[in-house]
């Protein structure tokens, strides 16, 4: 009995001394069985229970630090260690059911739709989780930084979306994700064919029609189909070319024998199939009488007009003496309401351009800036409202030298 408690009396006068060292109750205490043995050491605020034959501060099922780990729901372990469960784990630990981990660990878990987990750093989620960093989230998370997101998630910066979601622009050496589809310019195309369009303008009695047919039968390469008819006297070509409305172009495509009627398929480039969907290519067809064309027609959707003016100081008031000249086409769409215009004059230094109403040798008010360009002028503009005008709509362009108009033309429909 003497011996029991000489032995006790050391171990106190120990743990004292390690108390004034800062070291207190950091494992020192007497050998236990459970934790009844170590209430002989508590005071008010401080509790201890028995942890391989010691009598260690805290309180069992709560947090656990260093590279401890917590088990069930609502545990945490910081530092090192891992929550199992409804948990959350810090650091670089992992957090599996419906927790969260930071840091650099990983989530896994946590179902679709919402209360999904999280991962920051560099780890993962999987399920309905968003992971931030350089990680991944697989089903309808989200991955922000160099990740990737499969389902219906999305991807910003490097990373790549793949299924519904939304890939985001890409970082240095990263790839931007795919978004939900691609654009399409599938579809049918119709174009008249008159003189008037020719650049420059040739006087001519014969006209045409063309209808032109865009398939995308695989998904990545497109065919081409078409149907021209005209009434030019000796046709020696007829080719499809790149260009707006006013401008001359590059052949795009040989259309074969010109004698009416033409027709034909074959399979073009998505670059081609797109400035058809765009305005910028027409049709050509090329004569004995007029070898650079005598026939043109822009290729347009169905529901879109053309309007287009040839510019010169001629036609100005006053008239400019030695003026260049200029050009522009109008691609009015009756659907979305939207004329997109393209305007040249290379050579004239305008300071201001704009669509006024009235007819020729007059003048109107403004009813359209047009937005200046190096070489022209080029933009879109609702046409709500504007109505065809008192005897219609002339361009004009001021230069500094000539602030009411250097270069003048009447904007007529030509489709």
């Amino acid at each position: 009995m003497t011996r029991n408690l000489d032995a006790t009396a050391v171990k106190l006068a120990a743990c004292s001394a390690l108390a004034t060292l800062a070291l207190a109750f950091s494992g020192c205490g007497g050998e236990c069985l459970d934790k009844f043995d170590c209430r002989k050491y508590e005071t008010e605020g401080k509790t201890f229970t028995c942890v391989m034959n010691k009598c260690v501060q805290g309180d069992p099922g709560g947090s656990a630090g260093g590279g401890s780990e917590g088990t069930g729901g609502g545990v945490s372990g910081t530092g090192g260690g891992s929550a199992t469960g409804g948990g959350e784990a810090t650091g670089g630990g992992s957090a599996t059911g419906g927790g969260e981990a930071t840091g650099g660990g990983s989530a896994t878990g946590g179902g679709g739709g919402s209360g999904g987990s999280g991962g920051s750093g560099g780890g993962s989620a999987t399920g309905g989780g968003s992971a931030t960093g350089g990680g991944s989230a697989t089903g309808g998370g989200s991955a922000t930084g160099g990740g990737t997101a499969t389902g219906g998630g999305s991807a910003t910066g490097g990373g790549s979306a793949t299924g519904g979601g939304a890939g985001g622009a890409g970082g240095t050496g990263g790839a931007g994700g795919a978004g939900g589809g691609t654009i399409s310019f599938a579809g049918t195309y119709v174009a008249l064919l008159t003189g008037e369009q020719e650049n420059p303008p040739v006087a001519t009695v014969a006209s045409g029609n063309g209808t032109f047919t865009l398939s995308d039968p695989d998904g990545g390469s497109y065919s081409l189909t078409w149907s021209v008819t005209h009434d030019a006297g000796a046709p020696m070509a007829a080719h499809i070319h790149n260009g707006w409305a006013t401008v001359n172009g590059g052949i795009a495509q040989d259309l074969g024998a010109a004698a009416s009627p033409i027709t034909g398929t074959a399979a073009v480039s998505n670059a081609l199939a797109q400035n058809i969907a765009t305005g910028n290519t027409y049709v050509n067809v090329h004569t004995t009488a007029v070898a650079s064309g005598e026939l043109r027609g822009q290729i347009l959707k169905t529901g879109q007009m053309l309007w287009s003016a040839h510019l010169t100081g001629a036609e100005a008031i006053p008239p400019v003496i030695g003026a260049d000249a200029g050009s522009i086409g109008a691609i009015v769409d009756t659907v979305s309401g939207v004329a997109t215009y393209q305007g040249f004059w290379p050579n004239t230094p305008a300071t201001d351009a704009g669509v006024y109403q009235g007819g020729p040798l007059a003048t109107g008010a403004l009813v359209q800036a047009l937005n200046l360009t190096p070489t022209g002028a080029a933009g879109s503009f609702p046409i709500a409202g504007l109505g065809i005008g008192d005897g219609g709509f002339y361009v004009n362009v001021q230069t500094a030298a000539n602030p009411d108009g250097e270069i003048r033309g009447q904007l007529t429909q030509k489709q």
